[in-house]
């Protein structure tokens, strides 16, 4: 019979081999390792996003509380994952949540600052204030990707011409002015 062992986090039987499980090193030492391969790379990721501190993105966060949650569902189960936020007195879960409050709180800032309502995503007022670096071309690209995005043909006109949803058609419109004036300006080499 092959030798086995259950890793102590993810409570999974693996076959005791370097392949599943990370021999102890040193020169006298013997035997593996109690966590399988695949929980160490969990737990190295974790580690990785938490110390990335307020350089993490929106990304790196949701990642991040996706595997918190991993760690409570298997700590649920009686198994072993590492604790988060030991030694704290705030978890990577409010970490999270301050950020995404600062996040929400310059989106709506920048709306303000636009005039523009609260329900438009923050995609298209970026465009209103993002720097403009590339050649005129790439903006027109964006544009009629935007458009295509925000404004979509929901029908047909009585004419048979196309009938699209118009709810960001003036912010679409400020966007576009803007790729213009850029445009008009653009010293080409």
């Amino acid at each position: 019979m092959q030798n086995v062992r259950r890793c102590k986090q993810c409570g999974e039987v693996k076959q005791l081999s370097s392949k599943f499980f990370r021999p102890y090193y040193g020169e006298n030492a013997k035997g593996f390792y109690r966590v399988c391969r695949t929980c160490e790379s969990i737990n190295n990721r974790y580690k990785y996003l938490t110390g990335k501190g307020d350089a993490a993105t929106q990304a790196d966060l949701e990642e991040i509380a996706r595997i918190e949650e991993l760690y409570d569902t298997l700590r649920e189960l009686g198994l072993e994952p590492p604790r988060y936020g030991a030694g704290t007195s705030s978890t990577v879960h409010s970490v999270v949540e301050e950020l995404l409050k600062r996040k929400r709180q310059q989106a709506a800032e920048k709306k303000e600052q636009f005039g523009v309502e609260a329900d438009v995503p923050t995609e298209l007022v970026e465009w209103l204030t993002r720097p403009l670096t590339e050649k005129p071309e790439y903006y027109e690209d964006v544009y009629f990707k935007l458009r295509e995005k925000y404004m979509p043909v929901i029908g047909t006109n009585p004419d048979a011409t196309p009938k699209y949803d118009e709810t960001y058609k003036e912010i679409l419109d400020q966007i576009l002015e803007r790729f213009d004036d850029y445009e008009d300006n653009y010293v080409y080499d």
